[in-house]
């Protein structure tokens, strides 16, 4: 007996040596994510100088700083990026941040898919719906909207009010289903928007999910600071327009001219516009500026918003960068060191007088499909009837040219106009993957949605609580 007590203490006594060295395997992580993100600050505190650590400037280089990274392997052969995921998570008890609940108007999103003009019954089921809302604190809106708007016309078809979602002839049933499902869609358009401002706005590790009741959504955004910018940003409207945009070479001396200025410069560092980029003109993408890593956006963004660019560049030109980043090896000409890169690339838009082609509110719906004969993945869309017609002249007029889609002042595609598009709907194709397919078809609904965000719930949690 006394033997097999000490063989059970010796077990026990290595499995709790072998979680105290998974632990520590773990925590390691955490101390090399967390002397990173200390040289991120620091460098973005000498970046941003006299404006301190709530200014765009230490905020942008602070990203910069951590995208560049993100890919280098840093930590026993993981990436940055890799090292973030398997730390221990420093949430909001211990590093400090916002915990803030939003709440996508639902009623704004049944209206701005309705075909409801001239319709006695929709605004009215609407109203009966918000009251039995507020009185049950019901999660499901749209099963309620439905049984009111039954109860209000029963030989009513919800086709007729919403024929971009519901088929002619679905049942009751079939048509509840379908208007939950773009609900549900649209909020997760809203989630993807809200994602991809948080991190443009320089987040690490922000948690963001949709809750059960229709429309919320929760987000966890730790060390956050600028408590007001942020519920400021989380409120604003996605703004989704369409460009036409201007072939680089039509400009190529706007460019030079610039770039020459940025040399002699005697208050600045040498380099001119174009130095700043890895790549720049590309044959095949003939509205590409350049192509730049991450630390070196803000940079390129002074220059272009500058005094001295609003001069030189062409009044009809807007630049604008990619959304995505493309990983690609680039060789450094100082070290002579080559290795893999997340580059974005700054195309250049047309405006007209300032304005985009169409603007994004005339999207009535979009989703991604599958081309069994070519075998890869599509976006369609469809336009209002009156959209429709300038689409057309628009798309007439572009031939062979690429047209833009931008989401809150990012290019998220610019498909190539093959022909004459009319009657509003259009299929983009692009090599996309079925998560990118999704993912434009969810930018192209965001973009019409006029549903407002309302922050039922934000609390600001210091560091001090952990």
């Amino acid at each position: 007996m006394q033997s097999k007590g000490k063989l059970g203490s010796f077990v026990a006594g290595v499995i709790a040596i072998f979680l105290v060295l998974i632990c520590l395997f773990y925590i390691s992580f955490t101390l090399v994510t967390n002397h990173h993100e200390d040289k991120a600050e620091a460098y973005a505190t000498s970046v941003a100088g006299n404006a301190g650590v709530n200014s765009d400037s230490y905020r942008m280089a602070y990203k910069s700083y951590i995208d560049s990274i993100s890919r280098e392997k840093v930590y026993l052969g993981y990436t940055f990026a890799e090292v973030q995921k398997l730390g221990v998570g420093l949430g909001l008890d211990l590093k400090g941040g916002m915990n803030v609940t939003l709440q996508v108007s639902v009623p704004d999103i049944l209206r701005s898919m309705a075909n409801a003009d001239g319709n006695p019954y929709f605004e009215a089921a609407i109203a009966q719906t918000d009251s039995v809302v507020k009185a049950t604190r019901s999660n499901d809106y749209v099963s309620i909207f439905c049984q009111q708007y039954r109860k209000l016309d029963p030989q009513g078809d919800l086709s007729v009010v919403f024929k971009d979602q519901v088929k002619r002839g679905d049942s009751y049933e079939a048509a509840e289903a379908a208007l939950k499902q773009e609900v549900k869609d649209r909020v997760s358009s809203s989630t993807n928007v809200l994602r991809n401002r948080i991190d443009q706005f320089g987040v690490v590790a922000p948690n963001i999910q949709e809750l059960e009741k229709d429309g919320q959504i929760l987000l966890e955004l730790p060390g956050v600071k600028e408590h007001d910018r942020v519920k400021e940003l989380l409120k604003s409207s996605a703004n989704l327009e369409f460009y036409e945009t201007i072939p680089v070479n039509e400009f190529q001396g706007s460019l030079m001219e610039l770039t020459a200025m940025g040399r002699a410069d005697s208050t600045g560092n040498g380099r001119g516009l174009l130095d700043y980029f890895v790549h720049t003109a590309n044959p095949y993408n003939p509205i590409m500026v350049g192509t730049a890593v991450a630390a070196n956006r803000a940079a390129i963004d002074s220059i272009i918003s500058s005094p001295a660019a609003r001069r030189l560049l062409p009044s009809n030109v807007k630049l604008a960068w990619e959304v995505k980043p493309e990983t690609m090896e680039a060789t450094d000409t100082a070290t002579g060191v080559t290795r893999r890169v997340d580059l974005y690339t700054l195309v250049a838009l047309k405006t007209a007088n300032g304005r985009p082609a169409l603007s994004g509110d005339v999207v009535t719906s979009a989703s991604s499909e599958f081309d069994q004969m070519q075998g890869g993945n599509y976006v369609s869309m469809n336009m209002k009837p009156d959209a429709a017609r300038q689409w057309a002249r628009i798309t007439a007029a572009n031939i062979e040219k690429q047209v833009a889609i931008v989401l809150d002042g990012q290019v998220y595609s610019a498909p190539r106009v093959n022909n004459v598009i009319e009657g509003g709907r259009s299929s983009i194709t692009g090599n996309f993957t079925t998560d990118e397919a999704k993912d434009l078809a969810n930018v192209l609904k965001s973009g019409k949605m006029a549903a407002k965000v309302d922050i039922i719930s934000d609390t600001v949690i210091g560091p001090s609580l952990g």
